[in-house]
Formats: C-alpha cells, structure tokens, sequence
C-alpha cells in the first residue's frame, strides 16, 4: 500500500507514519512540489553500500595476490601513506 502526506499531516501524526514504514507500508512525503520516501533503515544500510561491499572485495583480491604491504609501525604507515597517489 501506499501512502501519500502532505508534510503538515505528517508532523501531526509522525509516529504512525514511522510506524507504517516500519511494517511494510510505502510512505510518501510532499512537500511542496517535492516528494519524499519514507523507509527504514537496516544495520547493513548503514555500514555497506554496494560501492563499499566491492571495494572490500577488490582489496582482499589484492591482499590474496600478495599486492598488499605490511607496516609494523606507525612511522612505517606514515611514510606508505606519505608515498600514495590518492
């Protein structure tokens, strides 16, 4: 289901609209000529974006491939970090 608000309605109720989202329902926000989704939020949402997921993948291909480098300090990080082209 569907549900449309104008924002004033949805200040005045914004529980029960956190509530729909929350069970399944598709909540839409207007504001003026813009239009707003309303979704909750999962804990991989907030950690892993698809962009990050593969970015983690290409660098453990890398560390398999031996093209990773090993520092044993902080001053030995400092100056790999120094040396990038980032």
């Amino acid at each position: 289901m569907i549900i449309e608000v104008k924002i004033s309605d949805f200040r005045k109720e914004i529980k029960g609209y956190f509530a729909a989202a929350k069970n399944g329902e598709k909540v839409i926000i207007k504001q003026g000529g813009d239009s707003f989704t309303l979704v909750p939020v999962s804990d991989d949402d907030l950690y892993f974006t698809p962009h990050m997921v593969d970015k983690i993948k290409k660098s453990m291909e890398q560390i398999n491939n031996g093209q990773s480098k090993r520092v044993k300090n902080l001053d030995e990080l400092r100056t790999l970090l120094d040396h990038q082209n980032v």
